[in-house]
């Protein structure tokens, strides 16, 4: 999942993030659009692959500010365009958030293990727009919420919970299951199931949550993603033309520039 904007970094790791940017391409003569991708520790951030492309996250990106980067890239390669020394198109500052979420198709693939990892195994995604994170994410499994009452989250490998307690403690409408025994559950009773190991036992449990269409999770941080959005209260269905606009009454200025 991709959030805009980010709600987890500093002021401080952004304007590295920038900066290391920005020193790349002057070092390297670039020109146009390019894909860094970051490891951030705490305050440290670090470098992990560059690529001279666009990444599939830039539409949307240009989607939901309205600023085109793509046509912008593509003028400063023809040379019809260069920006300004402070100008950087960019999100900026947004007066809601956007999620971009992954779309699986599990279900239709049979004996693929939903286990996620480095490879890509999405066969879509969408995005999702509010005014606060937890509004946005749960805009994103609104799908899979409809049918929760009288259900439960089943938590496997339960002696590594300690994280999760806070968020867990936080959901009060829907109760959670804990559980080391892959057997001692009921896929009829549940509609999200975390189990994050590597067994044989682990990889069955992901394939009877995925074969009864139930949210499957093996990384805590969508599990945690999922436990806030469950903290969010009733929402408004709003056009994009209406976001925007909300944005274009902040001032250009002070969304178009970081």
């Amino acid at each position: 999942m991709s959030v805009l904007p980010p709600q987890s970094l500093s002021e401080q790791v952004k304007n590295k993030m920038l900066a290391y940017a920005k020193a790349i391409v002057q070092k390297l003569h670039y020109k146009g659009l390019m894909n860094i991708q970051f490891i951030v520790n705490g305050e440290e951030v670090l470098i992990l692959e560059i690529n001279p492309r666009a990444s599939r996250t830039v539409p949307i990106i240009s989607k939901v500010t309205g600023v085109q980067l793509v046509e912008i890239a593509t003028k400063i390669l023809l040379g019809k365009y260069k920006l300004s020394k402070d100008e950087i198109p960019a999100a900026g500052k947004l007066p809601f958030v956007c999620v971009k979420f992954p779309v699986f198709s599990n279900y239709a693939l049979k004996g693929l293990d939903s286990k996620v990892g480095p490879e890509m195994k999405s066969t879509g995604e969408g995005i999702s727009l509010a005014p606060n994170y937890e509004e946005a994410v749960r805009k994103s499994f609104h799908a899979s919420l409809n049918g929760v009452k009288g259900k439960c989250i089943v938590i496997a490998n339960s002696s590594n919970t300690d994280e999760l307690t806070h968020y867990i403690n936080q959901v009060k409408a829907v109760p959670v299951l804990l559980t080391q025994d892959n057997m001692d559950w009921s896929a009829q009773e549940t509609f999200a199931l975390y189990n994050p190991g590597m067994s044989e036992a682990d990889k069955k449990m992901r394939e009877m949550g995925t074969k009864n269409r139930i949210l499957t999770f093996s990384e805590k941080e969508t599990l945690i993603a999922l436990l806030k959005s469950m903290t969010a209260g009733e929402w408004d269905v709003n056009s994009i033309e209406d976001w925007q606009g909300a944005k274009h009454n902040m001032g250009e200025k002070e969304v178009g520039v970081i």
